[in-house]
């Protein structure tokens, strides 16, 4: 499988890699001494270009450095290796648990092939990082979480399956940061031995993963990683505070953050002009940028769920205890609805609003914090589960209002998140729409139908987070509709499983 870097700068990066088996699986990219800051202390001389931390449609991050800046949380990045020599970055990084696949070597640091490689995007990793863990030392940017153990993994050094799926099941991680992916282009993508990976570590050491939604415009669903319970996924937003265009939707986005559009994101870049997007040939002129250290292009979802991990950094820092759940719950409480006239907006059953393009909104790292701060667990999970097995049901435009069926759930609990499974033929999935409705009116489509899409729909699960705090007693519907008059297709079975808590 071919994973990629999701990031935008000039035109999307692709990245290609081996695989241990069957031929190519392809996935794309997306303790130092720190003052305390107060809310009027000085700020590093490039903190005013970083537009996404305070701006009007920036994550707010008002003054939480005064209380909070991710001490004792160890977070992982897995991506391309990272400068270590940055002077923003150097005093961040556990060299005791990063790690460079090609060598086996706890240094982090682009390879040679990594940097001449036209291919491969080698300032990448340097440019998640400094977003998320830049110092607070009075030069250049300023990180979100500066005092976070910063754990590289320069997994593309020898991307292979083993070396991604030993990168998302290291242990003792309280967050780990995925800016890459899959080209969800066309259609699905199933990332089968990564997500095994993480359902395995789940059981044994409870990691919080946060994952790009991906930079082709299209439908966040396709990934199989994507549609994990598991995964906290992320999208991208422009500093004018609208979804940005190459933001890839769904169901199962839980929020934005800035990621870029017409401007891109400050941040830290591989020093010197030899390397790195800052270079003699696009330059970041400004005094404080004499030594080609920093950028001002870094765009795209890999960038907004950096921006993310660091606030979840805070978070955790403010509240060890908390897993996965509940800051998913947080975040979905405390996101901030913009662009309100967009067309994809709904409220659901329980008052919250929420977007395919958007999620629950934009990040709010201030709200998130102080709820964060007084937090008590979720109560344990449960879960509801109804199939409807042996179905032969027709896939065609012959069938007026398409496949309906009723899903009935006799428990009444709390939704969080809601997965569908479907075990169907049918050619091509830009045919179809797929609509999920909860038992208490909400509907969501799971599939919308364009001729981009050219994959066919198998079996696969789907996930959706927005009938979130909805009763799961009731009857829930599901619709599969076909556009195109000359195909047919079969739906064998189908089975909808609720996760959620007691009320």
């Amino acid at each position: 499988m071919l994973r990629y870097l999701f990031i935008l700068f000039f035109s999307l990066l692709f990245i290609g890699c081996g695989s241990d088996k069957e031929g190519p699986t392809k996935r794309v990219i997306a303790s130092q001494n720190i003052y305390r800051s107060a809310h009027n202390a000085p700020k590093d001389p490039l903190y005013e270009d970083q537009w996404y931390l305070h701006d009007r449609f920036g994550i707010d991050i008002g003054n939480l450095w005064q209380n909070y800046l991710g001490d004792g949380i160890r977070l992982s990045v897995v991506d391309v290796g990272i400068d270590i020599t940055h002077e923003d970055l150097k005093g961040s990084i556990d060299f005791d648990a990063a790690h460079r696949f090609s060598d086996n070597s706890n240094d982090p640091s682009p390879t040679t092939q990594e940097l001449y490689d036209p291919q491969i995007d080698a300032n990448h990793g340097t440019a998640v990082a400094g977003v998320i863990a830049a110092a607070h030392n009075g030069i250049g940017m300023m990180g979100i979480a500066p005092n976070v153990s910063l754990i590289p993994l320069n997994v593309f050094s020898r991307a292979t399956d083993r070396s991604f799926v030993k990168a998302i099941s290291l242990d003792d991680v309280d967050i780990s940061s995925n800016s890459w992916g899959e080209d969800l282009s066309r259609g699905f993508i199933d990332d089968r031995l990564v997500l095994d990976a993480i359902n395995q570590t789940m059981k044994k050491s409870p990691t919080i993963y946060l994952f790009s939604s991906g930079n082709e415009a299209s439908n966040a669903e396709f990934s199989s990683l994507l549609t994990s319970r598991y995964t906290l996924v992320i999208g991208a937003s422009t500093k004018g505070g609208s979804i940005a265009p190459y933001s890839n939707r769904g169901a199962n986005l839980l929020c934005v953050a800035p990621g870029g559009g017409n401007f891109g994101l400050l941040t830290t870049d591989l020093t010197g002009e030899k390397f790195g997007y800052d270079t003699k040939w696009h330059h970041l002129n400004l005094p404080e940028n004499c030594a080609y250290n920093y950028t001002d292009s870094f765009k795209g979802t890999s960038a907004s769920t950096a921006l993310v991990a660091g606030v979840v950094a805070l978070m955790k820092e403010a509240n060890p205890t908390l897993d996965y759940r509940d800051v998913r719950y947080i975040i979905a409480h405390t996101s901030r609805q913009i662009d309100p006239n967009h067309p994809s907006w709904i409220e659901n059953d329980e008052g919250l609003y929420y977007s395919t393009a958007y999620g629950f909104g934009l990040i709010d790292a201030q709200k998130a914090v102080e709820e964060a701060k007084h937090f008590r667990h979720l109560p344990p999970i449960i879960k509801a589960q109804k199939a409807l097995t042996k179905l032969s049901l027709p896939i065609s435009s012959q069938t007026r209002n398409g496949v309906s069926l009723s899903f009935e759930i006799d428990q009444d609990f709390v939704v969080e998140y809601a997965v569908l499974h479907l075990d169907a033929s049918y050619k091509q999935i830009g045919d179809l729409d797929l609509l999920l409705t909860s038992a208490s009116g909400t509907q969501l489509p799971l599939l919308e139908h364009s001729p981009r899409f050219d994959t066919p729909l198998k079996r696969w699960d789907f996930g959706a987070i927005g009938y979130m705090d909805e009763s799961a007693k009731g009857s829930w519907e599901l619709r599969l509709i076909t556009h195109n008059p000359h195909l047919q297709g079969l739906l064998r079975s189908a089975s909808l499983t609720l996760y959620g808590h007691q009320k």
